[in-house]
């Protein structure tokens, strides 16, 4: 139930259209937007305390101990961040969780897409056709984050 309130509270402060109400009312810029994407980065600031504190304590929640939403509620917290140490030190659980079968390919790919984006301020390209595991490979090696991963699979395989 604790994971699952954490994300409750995290998409509590995330209602699409009231930042487009707020937003066309009032303007990208104006103090009311800027009030709006506050509260949200204080929940986000709030969450990642709790869900690096729950990882630390019990590691990342197993999908079929916990359940999908607690499974979940990591990686959306973690995904919001904007500070790519935090993105950084917490890719070794998400790649995890990934390899468990406690988050898919999908999320795992939005993540480290979202952290080249913030990196390199560019889209990442791969040619196509490929696989969301090609990608994320692609996406490893680009983000440097290749000992992490062999240090994950490690563990993994002992």
């Amino acid at each position: 139930m604790y994971l699952e309130r954490v994300l409750e509270d995290d998409q509590a402060v995330r209602d699409s259209e009231e930042s487009a109400r707020i937003t066309m009312q009032y303007g990208r810029n104006s103090k009311e937007n800027r009030d709006y994407v506050e509260k949200q980065w204080r929940m986000d600031e709030l969450n990642l305390f709790k869900i690096e504190s729950y990882i630390s304590i019990f590691g990342y929640p197993s999908k079929a101990e916990l359940g999908e939403i607690a499974a979940l509620a990591p990686w959306i917290v973690i995904h919001h961040s904007t500070e790519m140490d935090v993105r950084n030190r917490n890719f070794k659980h998400l790649y995890k969780a990934y390899l468990d079968g406690n988050t898919d390919d999908n999320a795992l790919v939005m993540y480290l897409n979202r952290s080249y984006r913030m990196t390199f301020r560019e889209d990442f390209y791969i040619e196509s056709p490929f696989k969301a595991e090609d990608e994320i490979n692609g996406l490893i090696n680009a983000l440097d984050f290749n000992q992490v991963k062999e240090e994950v699979l490690k563990k993994s395989n002992s």
